[in-house]
């Protein structure tokens, strides 16, 4: 079992800490959804969700509902189509078949995919690539209700809390199922309150690629995934807190302009919002905190990929894509997996001999089987949602983790920060344990030794237990005396 330890602290100081001449672009502002044309999404047909409703694991304590909302319109970037080497679904494919010649040759088209999306995103970065996609996106959101509301006797002085979780690239909403599990197992008396969880997932990934596939391509934003998230808190999240039979529409309402606007101006003024990121998550959501400073209450961050652009003396960023060898190790095998099983059991019985999902614990391997495939009712064929080089697009265009560098000493030191790491970082950079440090004041950190990236899906237990603790000592019945 995974256990814990304080991290000694680093030789660095802020002021010593590696620093770029930024070239962080601005981010696009979120536009109001009423001054979207009504013909993008207002007059479309409404998508159905692609999966049925279904019970979370936290069922004991907690309703689970899944919504869909309209994504941030216009996108921060243009349609680009898939490469040559891609179907029309976006999946890598060869004219070589059967034995080793095919997988050879399936390498080498992937190779020709990654070095085709780095330089759609090289063009993209030096303006080669103007426009905003104006398509529709859709993105899926998991709701978690309280079964039973609480008495005002049952407070107990308990700061009340809605979490919001953003998953890695290539999982989905239903990842933090688990921690969350543990998390309640766990809970106190004078622990604080969780009144509702909503848990994010991108629109290329998961439920909410199923419903964009047409729309899906070979160029993917990352700042965009922080402006669907505040463009969902700023004029779809309600504004009254439910529970068990307080149902919402599948597609998410707009809330009132009067309270949109307060939110613009004023964050959530009835809610304690706290989000949750892991990976790609943590680093959009550090994105989103800069963006609308006064929406959240703290940020959790489990291994955020944040780093300085890796660059020699005289090159840009531009000149940079490629240079982090562990995303592009990635991307190579995001964009050549397979994509199909004949079954889900025939699928959860491959991820157990793969080598891959060896450090997961066994209800995260289930949960990933269960929800990030879809079945074909017809054949009972079971495919990954998210295809291989929807993934490896999110890898290519990192430029977004190299920004998250320049804006965490920016965020407002309101913001509580908690830093849980793994022994292992994903980038493996002499810059990873050092993220604390970019902004100390309201900061802690932690070390959950033997684990590695992803440590939500290998220690769920002990990475509940640390959010656990996190919102314990910020919110808990003793929180008052810290003001």
């Amino acid at each position: 079992m995974p256990g814990f330890k304080m991290r000694a602290r680093s030789k660095y100081t802020p002021g010593t800490l590696p620093r770029v001449v930024s070239e962080r672009k601005e981010i696009l502002p979120v536009t109001n959804p009423r001054d979207v044309p009504a013909s993008v999404y207002h007059d479309a047909v409404l998508p159905e969700l692609p999966t049925p409703q279904r019970k979370g694991i936290i069922d004991e304590w907690f309703t689970l509902s899944t919504h869909i909302l309209p994504a941030a319109f216009p996108r921060s970037g243009p349609d680009v189509p898939y490469p040559e080497g891609c179907d029309a679904d976006g999946l890598v494919v060869s004219k070589v078949e059967g034995g080793p010649a095919a997988k050879e040759a399936r390498v080498e088209t992937g190779v020709k995919v990654r070095n085709a999306l780095y330089e759609i995103n090289r063009k993209h970065w030096l303006g080669e690539l103007p426009g905003n996609s104006e398509k529709p996106f859709w993105a899926c959101v998991n709701r978690f209700v309280r079964k039973v509301p609480l008495r005002s006797d049952q407070e107990g002085g308990r700061k009340q809390v809605t979490l919001l979780l953003a998953h890695g690239n290539g999982f989905g909403k239903e990842c933090w199922e688990p921690a969350l599990l543990h998390m309640l197992l766990n809970s106190r008396d004078d622990d604080p309150i969780i009144e509702e969880i909503w848990s994010w997932e991108a629109v290329n990934h998961g439920d909410s690629a199923l419903i964009n596939k047409q729309n899906l391509g070979a160029f993917y934003e990352w700042l965009d995934n922080s402006r669907d998230i505040i463009n969902f808190l700023t004029y779809y999240l309600p504004n009254t807190i439910g529970y068990s039979g307080d149902e919402l529409p599948t597609h998410l309402p707009l809330i009132s302009q009067d309270i949109s606007e307060a939110r613009a101006q004023s964050g959530l003024t009835n809610r304690t919002l706290v989000g949750i990121g892991h990976s790609f998550g943590g680093c959009t959501l550090v994105h989103a905190a800069r963006l609308s400073p006064k929406t959240f209450s703290a940020l959790v961050l489990l291994d955020p990929v944040i780093a300085p652009p890796l660059i020699e003396p005289g090159m840009t960023w531009a000149d940079g894509w490629g240079l982090v060898r562990p995303l592009t190790a990635l991307l190579d095998g995001a964009i050549i997996r397979r994509n199909g099983w004949e079954s889900k059991a025939e699928a959860l019985h491959s991820f157990k001999k793969n080598s891959f999902f060896a450090t997961w614990d066994p209800l995260s391997v289930e949960l990933y089987v269960e929800c990030q495939l879809w079945e074909n009712k017809e054949s009972g064929e079971a495919k990954l949602k998210m295809s291989g080089t929807w993934e490896g697009s999110v890898f290519a265009g990192h430029r977004g983790l190299f920004e998250a560098w320049d804006v965490l000493p920016l965020l407002d030191e309101r913001v509580a920060l908690k830093f849980i790491m793994p022994e292992a970082h994903l980038l493996d950079l002499e810059s990873a344990p050092y993220l604390p440090f970019l902004r100390p004041k309201n900061c802690s950190h932690i070390v959950i030794v033997g684990t590695g990236h992803l440590l939500c899906h290998e220690a769920p237990q002990d990475t509940g237990d640390e959010i656990w603790s996190f919102l314990r000592k910020e919110y808990g019945s003793t929180w008052q005396g810290k003001l």
